[in-house]
C-alpha cells in the first residue's frame, strides 16, 4: 500500500501544482488513498520532495512542492531559481555574496549545493543572503561569472 500511495504521489507531482501537504492529502483522497498528515509528511520526506519558493510572471512569490531530479534537471532548476530569485551578487576575496528576496536564501543555497560546482566549497544561507564559500579568489570570480551567464546578475558589484 505504501508503494502504491507513493507512486500516486509521484504521479500527482508530475501532473499538478501542489502548494501544501494538505492539498496533497486531498488529492490523494480523491484518488482513493486515505492518509494522515503524519503519513503525508513521512512520504514527502522519503520521496525527497522539497518546497520551492518561486515567482510568477507578475513577480509575486509563491511556494510549491517539487521533486528532486537528476543532475540535468537540477541544472535547469538552478537556472530557473537563479533567474527568478537572485537579485544581486558580489565577490569578497574567496566568497560570493548572493542576495535573494526575503525567505528565499535557503532554497537557492540548496540548489547551489545540488549543482555541486567544483569551485564552491559550500554555502551558508540566512533569510535573504547566501555566503558562497569558494576555494580560491579565482574560484569566486568563476562562480560569479556563472551567475552572470545565467543572466541573474547584471554587474560585478551589486
Amino acid at each position: 500500500m505504501i508503494r502504491e500511495r507513493r507512486n500516486a504521489i509521484l504521479d500527482l507531482m508530475h501532473t499538478r501544482i501542489i502548494h501544501s501537504p494538505e492539498a496533497l492529502r486531498e488529492l490523494l483522497a480523491r484518488s482513493g488513498y486515505e492518509a494522515t498528515p503524519a503519513t503525508i509528511a513521512r512520504d514527502i520526506k522519503e520521496l525527497g520532495i522539497v518546497k520551492a519558493h518561486l515567482r510568477d510572471d507578475d513577480g509575486k512569490t509563491f511556494s510549491k512542492y517539487v521533486l528532486p531530479g537528476d543532475a540535468t534537471r537540477h541544472r535547469s532548476q538552478l537556472h530557473r531559481v537563479v533567474a527568478d530569485l537572485v537579485d544581486a551578487a558580489s565577490d569578497a576575496e574567496n566568497i560570493v555574496i548572493v542576495k535573494t528576496p526575503p525567505g528565499s536564501a535557503n532554497m537557492v543555497a540548496a540548489e547551489f549545493d545540488r549543482a555541486d560546482w567544483p569551485e564552491v566549497a559550500g554555502t551558508l544561507a540566512g533569510d535573504d543572503t547566501i555566503m558562497m564559500v569558494c576555494r580560491t579568489k579565482a574560484d569566486a570570480m568563476k562562480a560569479l561569472q556563472r551567475l552572470k551567464e545565467m543572466r541573474a546578475v547584471k554587474g560585478r558589484r551589486a
